[in-house]
């Protein structure tokens, strides 16, 4: 059974996992309060694939909020190009 989706990270460092978890099968709790389940894993690589684009590693959530996004490009540390369900 699958029980996290995991993303790669983008580039190879020592002290870093080759894949990190980005969230665990069932009821997640966001650390902003946001709540949300998720059972259908297999789906969520899926629908990342189809929009086809890469997810930005930002900081501070600056990408979620219109404010930042007024005064120009949201810096971000990464970004996250593959999703996978594993278990």
């Amino acid at each position: 059974m699958t029980q996290t989706v995991i993303v790669p990270c983008d580039h190879a460092l020592a002290c870093a996992p080759e894949w990190v978890t980005l969230l665990h099968i069932g009821r997640n709790d966001a650390r902003d309060g946001r709540r949300f389940v998720l059972d259908k894993p297999q789906a969520l690589p899926a629908a990342f694939d189809g929009g086809g684009i890469d997810l930005p590693v930002d900081y501070g959530h600056q990408n979620d909020r219109p404010e930042p996004k007024l005064s120009g490009m949201v810096a971000a540390c990464s970004g996250v190009a593959r999703v996978s369900a594993s278990s």
